[in-house]
């Protein structure tokens, strides 16, 4: 039967089966869902582009809601549930470069001092060690090694060693066995309840955290290729996006040009 729900229930398992990550089948569905709620699950190219044109979208979500439609149209097609994919050589969408937004100083301060051990651990992962939110949700005491590094689970089931503090490392050794941040039931917390407990304790989401991160840490170093693996990136250009330049170094610049 090729009616939505037998179709995102199939496309929803193929998804788990080939390893992506929960949030990142989570994100995908919601986006399908709101398709489905609108259309036919076979459609033209136009009504696609129709759809992604919408105008009360920002460009980044744009390109999120593209990306689940040409993810299930590809597995669709493959799959014989349609003969023919809508989301063929669709243009890519545009999101023009943000200015990096790092956390101030007295955001980490206060964060890391929160009355709550979850929240300041959090925070400091976050604003000392550069993870990502759904990463710090599915860290384990055990993935902390003797020699101080967290592995760390990213993206694309991509794996990386982050060194990470003495103060960070006292703090998973005194946790019992197991995730640092079990879910109420099973599991781990999901990422956006370290959202809501790191804006909670410190005014800030995590992502600034990881601009303040990447931008201490370059101007420490200057080594852009340390950070990007630091935090994960496949592309020096996405690491650039996430470091602020001191005003000190741009006066620098302007001085060597006069």
């Amino acid at each position: 039967m090729n009616t939505w729900p037998q179709l995102l229930a199939d496309y929803r398992k193929s998804e788990k089966a080939r390893g992506h990550r929960d949030e990142t089948v989570r994100t995908r569905m919601s986006y399908l869902r709101r398709f489905a709620a609108e259309h036919d699950p076979v459609v033209t190219r136009d009504t696609v582009i129709t759809w992604l044109a919408r105008d009360d979208w920002a460009p980044s979500t744009r390109k999120s809601a593209r990306g689940a439609l040409r993810s299930f149209y590809r597995w669709a097609r493959r799959a014989g549930r349609i003969l023919d994919d809508p989301t063929v050589d669709l243009d890519p969408v545009r999101v023009p470069q943000a200015l990096p937004r790092p956390a101030s100083e007295s955001q980490v301060a206060k964060g890391a001092a929160s009355g709550c051990r979850d929240s300041a651990l959090m925070v400091r992962l976050a604003a000392n060690a550069g993870l990502r939110r759904s990463e710090i949700a599915a860290l384990r005491r055990e993935d902390l090694d003797d020699l101080g590094r967290l592995l760390v689970h990213g993206k694309g089931g991509k794996q990386r060693l982050v060194p990470v503090l003495p103060v960070i490392q006292a703090e998973i050794r005194s946790r019992p066995p197991g995730f640092l941040f079990p879910g109420r039931f099973a599991g781990h917390v999901h990422p956006s309840t370290v959202a809501k407990w790191v804006k909670a304790a410190s005014g800030s989401s995590p992502h600034p955290f990881r601009h303040r991160f990447a931008t201490r840490a370059y101007s420490g170093t200057k080594n852009l290729r340390g950070v990007q693996e630091a935090l994960g990136h496949s592309s020096p250009d996405t690491t650039k996006v996430y470091i602020q330049l001191a005003d000190d170094a741009l006066l620098d610049v302007m001085w060597a040009a006069a």
